[in-house]
Parts: structure tokens; sequence; C-alpha cells
């Protein structure tokens, strides 16, 4: 049996490991730069369209005035069901509708227009006189549905009019869903009192639960629909409105105490907790907002972003409040208010 090496195997013998250790090493470069040069570049985040629109109970007819309800299928219905469809929401909020029938033959007629929005709902009455109701349709999954306000009031003041709560689920590119709790409201209408200070007690108390609801800088929420800041005092008075909303009679609210300020959460001190509202940034004072019957220019429905949302997932400048040439098949709006839309991206 040979117990040592000749000088000659040795040298062999080191060669071959040096040898194997530079196989092992090109091996293992090898499988570093494969690995790395095999992941999948960034996924391009999947783009949503949202979008909310007071339909005024589906009873405007192409001639602005208020139609007879007919038993058939109205000008507005269509109208408003061309409207959605031109613009393609992904989820969408709706003010003011109010007989239960519609629910089934509006998502019809998005169905025949090829833009189905299977998941639907009708909240109930939020106003003592069983006028009007919230309603939203979707593309997307919905949980968790709920209505807060009435009669139970909101955080201890008794608001008439209810808010539809929901969870809508939004795929992410990169799998996985990112949840959004939508929330949305109908404030009190018109100017003058009692309307102007019911309408400031509704946001102050909406304010209150959201703040006991939701991490304001993690979570993601919509606050939408037609708010009625139809006044200056609902408007602060530090954000650049113009001059022509602020009067010896209608002042422009003070910064952190009106309806507006309220509703974006900016009664605190913390600007990380901040919400935007959409139609204060992106559309007014950029464009005139006045309608039909709203001449003030003084924008009534917001899309409002929690800082989370849209510091991250508002796909910028892609807020839109739909005018006049904007209603393709329709000729006008076939509504008193102006949709507003924007996207977000997950």
């Amino acid at each position: 049996m040979k117990l040592f090496l000749t000088k000659n195997e040795e040298a062999i013998m080191v060669m071959s490991r040096r040898k194997v250790l530079c196989m092992l090493f090109v091996l293992l470069a090898m499988g570093l730069c494969f690995s790395v040069c095999s992941d999948d570049p960034a996924p391009t985040p999947i783009s949503y369209t949202i979008m909310t629109y007071n339909v005024n109970h589906f009873q405007y007819g192409a001639s602005w005035g208020v139609l007879p309800r007919p038993s058939s299928v109205n000008l507005s219905h269509n109208g408003i069901a061309n409207v959605v469809k031109t613009n393609a929401p992904d989820v969408l909020g709706l003010n003011e509708v109010s007989t239960a029938d519609d629910e089934e033959l509006f998502a019809g007629l998005l169905n025949n227009l090829e833009h189905p929005m299977p998941i639907h709902h009708f909240s109930g009455f939020t106003d003592g006189d069983n006028y009007i109701r919230h309603a939203y349709y979707s593309r997307l999954p919905v949980s968790e549905v709920s209505e807060i306000g009435g009669p139970d009031g909101i955080e201890g003041f008794q608001s008439v009019r209810k808010i539809l709560k929901y969870k809508v689920s939004f795929p992410k590119a990169r799998g996985g869903t990112a949840d959004v709790w939508f929330y949305g409201c109908h404030l009190q209408a018109f100017n003058g009192e009692p309307n102007e200070t019911i309408r400031y007690n509704e946001a102050k108390a909406f304010n209150g639960y959201i703040r006991a609801h939701h991490n304001l800088k993690t979570d993601y929420v919509v606050i939408w629909g037609d708010m009625n800041t139809n006044v200056g005092r609902d408007w602060p008075s530090n954000r650049g409105l113009g001059p022509a909303n602020n009067t010896a009679e209608n002042p422009r609210g003070t910064p952190g105490d009106c309806t507006i300020d309220y509703l974006e959460m900016r009664n605190g001190s913390d600007p990380d907790e901040y919400f935007t509202s959409l139609t204060l940034a992106g559309v007014y004072p950029h464009t005139t907002y006045a309608t039909a019957t709203w001449a003030t220019g003084l924008p009534l429905d917001h899309i409002i972003l929690s800082p989370a949302l849209y510091n991250t997932h508002y796909v910028g400048e892609s807020v839109k409040r739909l005018s006049a040439g904007d209603y393709q098949g329709v000729g006008q709006n076939p509504t008193d208010h102006y949709p507003v839309r924007c996207q977000l991206a997950f």
C-alpha cells in the first residue's frame, strides 16, 4: 500500500484541485449571472379608471328638462349608459338613484353596450323622504358593504344622509390585490340656512369617523360623490380660489374649519395625513364648473384620495371633469352634474 505521493503526483493533485475550484467558481458566477439576468423586469402597473356621477334619478333628458318618468327606458338612462361606456370605468359611483328597478335595468344597458359591470348595489334611502340612494357598479370584486350615518348618526352627529361604504380589491401587476375603501357621499344640498350648517356638520362628523376607523397615512381610501360644495364657506380661504367666490355675504371658510378641509382631513396638524381632493387640485380653478342648474362655477362633485393612494397609485394628471363635447353618442350631459374620473395604478 502506497502511503506517500511523489512530487509529480502532488503537483498533479494540486492542479486538479485548482481546476475543480476554477470550475466551481465559473459555475457559481454563471449561476449568479443567470439568476440576475433571468429575473423578470418590473411589471407595468395595471391602470384602473374610477368615476363618480350624479345621475339625478335618471330623469333628465336631452332637453335638460325634467321628464315624466315613462315605463320604458328614457333618454337619460341611455345617455348616462353611453357616458359610462365612453369613459370605461372599472368602478363607478352614482349619486341620486331612487327607483330600485333601475339597478338591473342600468346593468342591462351597460351589458348591451359591451361594458359589463356585473357587481352592483343600490343603498337604502339616505334621506327621510325616501328620495335618494347611492350606488356602485364594478368590474372588480367588492366586499364588506355597509351604510353609516342616517338615524344612527356618525360619531355623535345625526346625519340625515347615509354614506355607502365598501371595499374594492384591485389586482396588482405583481400579483395579489390592493384593497381600497370607498365612501359614497352625498352631503346636504343648497345654500342658505340650515343647509350650509348641516353640510358642514356632516363633513365634520364624517371626518371623525374616518379618523377613528382608518390609519390616515397608510390606508387606501377614496371619498367621492356629490358634496354640494356650492358656496364660498364650503371652501378654504388659503387654497388659491378665485376672488369671485369670496364675498362679504358668503366668505370662504377658515382653513382647517370648512366643509372641504374636513373632507380632506386637513383639520389636523400633520400634513402627512392630509387627503387630496382631485377636484380641487386638478380641476378647479383650471376649468369652469358651472352646470345648467348650478351656475356658481364651484365644483360639487369630488374624488378625494388618502395620501397612500395619492402619492403612490394616482396616475398623475389623469383627473378629468367631463364637459361639453365629452358625451359621445349623447350630444350633451344627460343629467345636471358633471362626472369626474381619474386613474389609479397598482
